[in-house]
């Protein structure tokens, strides 16, 4: 992150999972639309 920079990185965790189910195509689309930076998922195999 640019030290000159005040603004936070928002990473939305399992998409937006306070809102909707974890790991959901809606959860994901839902984080985007809250714009935030990154969208952590976790890998299950």
């Amino acid at each position: 992150m640019d030290q000159a920079s005040s603004a936070p990185i928002v990473i939305g965790h399992r998409g937006a999972s306070g809102y909707l189910p974890e790991h959901s195509t809606e959860s994901a689309v839902m984080a985007h639309m809250m714009e935030c930076d990154y969208i952590e998922q976790d890998c299950v195999i």
